[in-house]
């Protein structure tokens, strides 16, 4: 069984709503190039 890598943090208040806008926000064109770039990596012919 594996063991916990540590404690998972709580958050509240203004912390909580800054994390939950950075998950909501757009991704940036230097994003999608890099999500590009790793689909094109993780591709297995057979």
């Amino acid at each position: 069984m594996a063991k916990p890598i540590g404690n998972t943090p709580e958050l509240y208040g203004k912390q909580a709503t800054e994390f939950l806008n950075s998950l909501n926000r757009p991704l940036t064109k230097k994003d999608k190039e890099f999500k590009e770039r790793l689909d094109n990596v993780r591709k297995v012919s057979f």
